[in-house]
């Protein structure tokens, strides 16, 4: 209690809960916000020291948040500390189980949320299908590739790019079709078309992970190059003789929807500032009218039509591929030139899933992660509508083989109004 009366007989608001104590100071301008920080730690120290208190200092953090904080973007301050010790600075903080960040826009905590809410909804649709298997009809599911097949070959066909073999493939695309020897087995990835989970299921068919449970293995370990064997990583014949006999397969998803999920994934719920500096900070710098300083250094606050007008002119550019999350899928995969046994689709994600993996060469049984697929046909309508129609159709033609050797319809007002 003698803590307690000396932190409350000062001017800073400290609020105590438990062993843990919140101390919070206001200021008006820069010049009363340095003052601040010179003067609040000097007093935290002076409390600790005429109680004979110890503070935890590792543990020990501040933060400067506020509405207006643009307004000191350009001041660095100085080191905040206690005695000896420096007290680390954060840009997000966890209080009464809310995360704060420095602007107070709760994307933070947002996003903690969404990540824990995800997580406890495989949990409980994992335990509701195992309880359920699904029962498909196979028949069915065959006739279904046999047609997407079909109109494959046609379109492929139409366009003049028939199945050329090896010697028309692209080789910069062979490092995104895997290789699982053990398996004879080849897939062909796409970034924002479930290729997490596919990855983790690749990962223990290959016998790189001790476990039979794909759920189990954390996302970042699945992404790094190192972990994987594609057909970049053998010579021309040894990759022939692999894509004349493993099994192959990709999965493929509506454009449109596809492009949303990685901008919203990568520049406005990103959970790394590497595609803001890579890639936003040149966007806003070509495509916004009077772009402030923070957005011209960090990138952080990309819009999706400005991104939209960076895929246009960017392409009209010829300036070299997209990045793979948003380039198109045949220029990953050349479904044209590679004969896929399987492509499957991420509108029917569960079923295709499980006929891939009912393959009778697999001497490995491993289900496919359960869960429900996000419905995000709202969220892409709300985005869509904010790109003029002349723009909506040059993104089309950017897209275009896309949607058309995969099946996906195109139509200005059905897309903007529901896909």
């Amino acid at each position: 209690m003698t803590y307690q009366n000396a932190i409350g007989n000062s001017d800073e608001s400290p609020i105590l809960f438990a062993d843990d104590t919140e101390i919070s100071s206001k200021a008006g301008n820069e010049k009363d916000l340095r003052m601040t920080l010179e003067t609040v730690p000097f007093n935290v120290n002076s409390w600790f020291h005429s109680d004979r208190l110890v503070p935890n200092l590792e543990k020990s953090e501040y933060m400067v948040f506020g509405r207006s904080l643009r307004a000191l973007e350009h001041v660095s301050f100085k080191t905040i500390s206690i005695g000896t010790s420096s007290i680390k600075r954060v840009d997000v903080f966890r209080y009464l189980g809310i995360y704060i960040d420095t602007t107070l826009s709760f994307k933070a905590h947002f996003n903690k949320l969404e990540a824990t809410m995800s997580r406890n909804l495989d949990i409980c649709n994992k335990s509701v299908t195992e309880l359920s298997e699904p029962k498909y009809n196979l028949k069915v599911l065959l006739e279904i590739q046999n047609n997407r097949k079909k109109r494959l070959t046609n379109i492929c066909h139409d366009v003049n790019r028939n199945f050329l073999g090896f010697d028309g493939l692209n080789t910069r695309n062979l490092d995104h079709i895997l290789s699982v020897d053990k398996q004879h087995l080849l897939y062909c990835y796409v970034p924002k078309v479930a290729c997490t989970n596919w990855k983790r299921i690749i990962m223990i068919l290959s016998g790189n992970a001790n476990t039979s449970d794909p759920l189990s293995i954390e996302a970042n370990e699945v992404h790094p190059r190192r972990v994987w064997e594609t057909l970049a990583d053998f010579k021309t014949s040894e990759s022939q003789t692999r894509l004349n006999n493993y099994y192959k397969f990709m999965f493929v998803r509506h454009p449109f929807e596809r492009l949303v999920s990685a901008y919203v994934n990568k520049f406005y719920k990103s959970y790394t500032d590497y595609f803001q500096i890579k890639y936003g900070r040149t966007i806003v710098k070509n495509y916004r009218t009077n772009p402030g300083k923070e957005a011209l250094t960090r990138g952080h606050d990309v819009t999706f039509s400005e991104f939209v007008q960076y895929l246009i002119a960017h392409k009209s550019s010829e300036s070299g591929p997209f990045n793979e999350h948003w380039r198109p899928m045949h220029e990953l995969c050349e479904p044209c030139r590679v004969k896929y046994d399987i492509i499957g689709k991420y509108e029917t994600l569960n079923e295709d899933s499980w006929l891939v993996l009912e393959n009778p060469r697999l001497d490995q049984k491993v289900k496919f992660p359960p869960g429900l697929k996000k419905s995000t046909a709202y969220l892409v309508k709300s985005y869509l509508s904010q790109i003029p129609e002349s723009q909506l159709i040059k993104l089309y033609h950017l897209y275009e083989l896309d949607f058309k050797l995969f099946g996906y319809d195109f139509d200005v007002e059905s897309d903007i109004n529901g896909l």
